[in-house]
């Protein structure tokens, strides 16, 4: 009998989310270096300031879940629990206004606290990927920009085979600091080390890895 294509897709999938991420282990492994280098100060401020451990997850206990429906009550176990994807989800939505999970109140910081928690402690991908992008574009006065932590998250994104974050990661190494960048630096304003120099073989190795898999295995 021959094979159908759904028996023969998936492991020819595999084979090229493997050997994708195999180039970018191979290629990028001199950025590694640099990311340690260059971000690792950075980012190691950044997680003694902002990171909270485990009282993240204890403010789900205080939550006044008396008018949630079961579905809710159950969502907020999950958060409990640890269940990376519902922290992910619970941050999307105390970061917004009319959060349901904070009785139509907003909380920046417990947002970032919980996309931490979820990054950090959890591996979590898409957690990741949202601290790259909201390190890359800084939300002041909770995040200040810093392309060198934003790089830290979309790496560690990209070794999940996250597309959009390898895409992400090369893209910031091809262009460097911009003008903006380099006026806050000038000014002493933001430290040197908030910001990563242009690399172009990085680039090109997290570039060519997004390519790869975005052609043969389509998010």
């Amino acid at each position: 009998t021959k094979p159908s294509m759904s028996m023969l897709s998936v492991p020819r999938m595999a084979r090229n989310t493997r050997s994708a991420i195999m180039l970018l282990l191979i290629l990028g492994m001199a950025l590694k270096t640099y990311g340690q280098e260059q971000g690792g100060q950075m980012y190691t401020d950044y997680k003694h300031n902002v990171f909270e451990g485990a009282s993240v997850l204890e403010r789900f206990s205080q939550l006044d879940t008396s008018k949630f429906t079961p579905e809710q009550k159950s969502f907020v176990e999950r958060c409990k629990q640890g269940d990376p994807n519902s922290i992910y989800a619970a941050a999307r939505d105390v970061g917004k206004e009319n959060s349901v999970l904070l009785g139509g109140k907003k909380d920046v910081e417990y947002s970032l606290a919980l996309y931490s928690f979820a990054a950090d402690e959890l591996d979590h991908p898409s957690s990741q990927a949202k601290l790259g992008e909201l390190f890359e574009l800084g939300k002041p006065p909770y995040v200040q920009r810093s392309t060198s932590v934003a790089l830290h998250y979309y790496q560690k994104a990209g070794e999940h085979g996250h597309h959009s974050s390898l895409y992400n990661a090369g893209r910031i190494l091809a262009r460097g600091m911009t003008e903006e960048d380099i006026a806050a630096v000038q000014s002493g304003e933001a430290r040197s080390d908030r910001f990563v120099q242009v690399d172009l073989i990085g680039a090109m190795a997290y570039l060519q890895a997004a390519a790869t898999l975005h052609i043969h295995y389509p998010e």
